[in-house]
């Protein structure tokens, strides 16, 4: 008698990852919906064109959200695969991984620039460090979650 293929066991920081990255991504994905519905608003009162002669930056473009949204649904896919046990969904999981961190370090400098501008305005002190520190330590947990799903214990875990 042949005795069954023996799986590998499954670690819970792939399950709580795919979990929370899921539920996660689905919160980033109705943030863009809510942002271009706000700029859709925002956009036809009296003030705006004023505001946007100013400040060009203020102009929220679709384009950009819709990508950020494609990247996000590009994860839950992955992060279902990952469930799964999937090999490609781990891949790509880690491809999004690198384009959000890239999306996060973009925005970050775009961020840091449009505050910079007004440094010292009321209700902006500390802003600056703290922009700063939020991006280098989202880049650095993104960094440290794709290297554990390089390594070489997790990857017994996919198929």
């Amino acid at each position: 008698m042949e005795l069954p293929p023996q799986t590998p066991p499954r670690s819970s920081f792939i399950t709580i990852l795919a979990v929370v990255s899921i539920l996660l991504q689905m919160l980033m994905i109705y943030e863009g919906i809510q942002t271009l519905r706000m700029a859709a608003s925002i956009q036809s009162m009296p003030g705006f064109a004023i505001a946007q002669e100013m400040m060009p930056e203020l102009a929220v473009s679709p384009e950009s959200v819709y990508s950020e949204m494609a990247l996000y649904l590009a994860g839950i896919a992955a992060s279902i695969a990952m469930l799964r046990r999937m090999n490609w969904g781990r891949l790509l999981y880690i491809a999004v991984l690198t384009g959000i961190t890239g999306w996060q370090i973009a925005s970050g400098i775009s961020s840091y620039r449009m505050l910079a501008a007004f440094e010292g305005l009321p209700g902006t002190s500390g802003a600056l460090p703290i922009l700063v520190l939020e991006t280098v330590l989202g880049a650095v947990l993104n960094g440290v979650i794709a290297v554990k799903l390089l390594s070489k214990d997790v990857r017994k875990e996919f198929v």
